[in-house]
């Protein structure tokens, strides 16, 4: 060990500062819990074989709703109301920030769960979000939370759903997606975190299948 630790220190001594930052990057990956895959794909680069490569999937539709169906938030809300779907105060105060579509226009969902994604310990958000866009899915409009709380009445009791979609800010600057629920209180319109790093992931997250709905550089505070 202390021979390949010589060896390593006599190479990287004159090696210019780019080359340095990207070595500390790489050896941060392969110090971290993704290390077993890093290091298998690192293997194939210096053989120069193709790497990170990922077999398209096929994802299956789960439900397929319509957005763009209200003029404004205060109707959209009324309707989630008299349909017996109750809005936590967290969801109501990003809710009047969701921006409305200004056509009618079918969204086709994908249900799944992290290890859907391949990730077996579970993951953090921008981990999820990541790996969706690379498997050909693409985040849902914030209306989709709101859509999907008035169209899936019939939501099973004890089911969550997380709403991948762009975190929103709460009033006190809190980032926030919407969570459809049913619980044993009825049916609910939560928030759940949206920060990145979080990895507090239910066992079920939701995706839209148009990938191009909202592009990765959308997301520019997560920072892929």
């Amino acid at each position: 060990m202390e021979n390949i630790l010589g060896r390593l220190l006599k190479l990287i001594a004159d090696l210019p500062s780019e080359v340095l930052v990207v070595l500390c990057d790489l050896a941060e990956k392969l110090s971290g819990k993704s290390w077993r895959e890093w290091l298998a794909e690192l293997k194939k680069f210096l053989r120069k074989e193709p790497c990170w490569i990922r077999q398209a999937i096929v994802w299956q539709t789960w439900k397929t709703i319509k957005i763009g169906t209200h003029q404004d938030i205060k109707s959209l809300k009324a309707d989630l109301k008299k349909a017996g779907r109750q809005i936590s105060d967290w969801a109501d105060d990003i809710l009047k920030k969701v921006t409305l579509s200004g056509a009618e226009e079918e969204i086709e969902l994908v249900l799944l769960t992290v290890k859907d994604l391949g990730f077996k310990n579970g993951a953090t958000l921008k981990e999820i979000f990541k790996r969706a866009f690379e498997s050909g899915l693409g985040l849902c409009p914030a209306e989709v939370g709101l859509q999907l709380a008035l169209q899936y009445l019939d939501q099973p009791l004890g089911e969550w759903i997380r709403v991948a979609m762009e975190p929103m800010a709460d009033s006190e600057g809190h980032l926030y997606l919407f969570f459809v629920v049913r619980n044993g209180d009825g049916l609910w319109l939560f928030v759940c975190f949206g920060y990145p790093a979080f990895s507090g992931i239910p066992s079920a997250v939701l995706c839209s299948s148009a990938a191009s709905k909202l592009p990765l550089g959308a997301l520019g505070s997560f920072n892929f």
